[in-house]
């Protein structure tokens, strides 16, 4: 089955989505994370196809999400960039809500903050006060060329 391109959408959520929303992916980036980081071990770990799993890894290879760990050295395996580690804390971000809508707060797995050695639940920030933000906290403020397409759907733009 083809996946939509959202190559045209002006949303960076649309972008991001055309490079990690296939759902094989965060599967690839959390094996390659653990420390799973072949093909041939990705693969066993996943079970997943050769041909998906190519075409995956050449995905992120091309977004600059993960590398070659050692270019030249047949089977060094992969790693992710600084690019790719930036996602991580949103794959922990969804493992959390797993955990609570899914394994009623007891998921399989406890992340652990290395400085202080607490179990570590993530929470979005305000980078500017340091507060912390729940989904009702925060307003979409589109740019002009967005805020056109709003208002051609119908949709309120609001003032700044």
């Amino acid at each position: 089955m083809k996946r939509t391109d959202f190559s045209s959408e002006l949303c960076s959520l649309a972008q991001t989505l055309n490079i990690v929303g296939e759902w094989w992916t965060w599967l690839i980036i959390r094996d390659i994370q653990l420390g799973v980081s072949t093909f041939g071990a990705i693969q066993t770990h996943l079970k997943i196809s050769k041909k998906v799993l190519t075409d995956r890894l050449a995905t992120l290879l091309e977004a600059e999400i993960i590398q070659i760990k050692e270019p030249g050295k047949p089977r060094s395996g992969y790693e992710l960039t600084a690019k790719g580690l930036e996602l991580t804390p949103i794959m922990r971000l969804m493992i959390q809500w797993g955990d609570k809508w899914i394994y009623d707060n007891q998921g399989p797995v406890t992340f652990v903050h290395n400085s202080c050695g607490h179990e570590a639940r993530g929470t979005l920030v305000c980078d500017v006060c340091g507060e912390p933000m729940s989904s009702t906290d925060c307003t979409a403020h589109p740019n002009a060329e967005l805020a056109q397409q709003w208002r051609e759907y119908g949709l309120k733009v609001p003032e700044r």
